[in-house]
């Protein structure tokens, strides 16, 4: 316990590194591809749910919640496979042009030393399929919450009191409906961060990202222990942190204190 305080996470039994330097070399990549798909996942789930609840139990509705509930439903190595299955091998197969077909394995092309602007744009080529799973799925997840949530609120006296006095649909949305629920959303955003990064292991192994879930896997197999236990303690420090930036941003964004 001394040595975990100290940032001493002993010494991998498969690589004969520190535990800590092995989990630095892995963490960066998992917190670039799970806060990248967390960000889009509130850009579009948000929407998606005020949308929903804006037309509730209409047609759009409809689909939105089945669409939602499949894709938050289905397994994510089953989609990161389907993905791989069409934009990979069935984009060569099909003759598609080359901006649809987008590899399946790996962080890079294997073999280039590019540089700059052109090593950004593969990387970012090589991330097209990983984010589209984490955001698909955490989208869906999110825009049933916030479907629920903004369902609550325009069902509110004072909503409807806005309305009746004439103030436009996109202020109403903007100003009490949305303004009333970035409370919420960001709780959710904090509380959803650990479970992003913690959560890509079916994606990272699949599509061969050398991050925090490979990592896991690859240890579980070689039964590599003290890198197990250092991941755990590093997820539990983010759920803890995470936690704790949520409280501390709470009495900030409420509306009343706002008003």
């Amino acid at each position: 316990m001394g040595g975990v305080l100290h940032g001493d996470l002993g010494e991998s039994f498969a690589t004969r590194r520190p535990v800590g330097g092995v989990l630095l070399d892995a963490m960066p990549v998992s917190l670039l591809l799970g806060g990248t798909a967390l960000l889009i996942t509130f850009v579009v789930g948000v929407p998606l749910g005020i949308v929903q609840a804006a037309r509730r139990g209409r047609a759009t509705d409809r689909i939105l919640t089945v669409m939602a509930t499949v894709v938050y439903a289905a397994p994510s190595y089953w989609l990161a496979l389907a993905l791989v299955a069409v934009f990979t091998y069935g984009a060569a197969t099909w003759g598609l042009p080359p901006a649809l077909r987008l590899p399946a394995f790996g962080m890079q092309s294997p073999g280039s030393e590019l540089h700059g602007g052109a090593r950004l744009l593969d990387i970012g080529r090589h991330a097209v399929l990983p984010l589209t799973i984490l955001a698909a799925i955490g989208a869906a997840g999110i825009a049933r919450y916030a479907r629920t949530s903004v369902a609550d609120i325009l069902s509110q006296d004072w909503v409807r009191t806005a309305r009746a006095k004439g103030v436009a649909p996109r202020r109403v949305y903007m100003r009490h409906v949305l303004f009333n629920i970035l409370p919420a959303m960001v709780v959710l955003f904090a509380l959803s961060l650990p479970g992003v990064v913690a959560g890509s292991i079916f994606v990272e192994s699949v599509f061969a990202w050398p991050g925090m879930g490979r990592l896991m896997v690859a240890s579980i197999a070689a039964r590599d222990y003290p890198v197990v236990l250092g991941a755990t303690i590093w997820y539990a420090a983010l759920v803890i942190f995470a936690n704790l930036a949520a409280d501390l941003l709470l009495p900030v964004l409420d509306p009343r204190r706002a008003g």
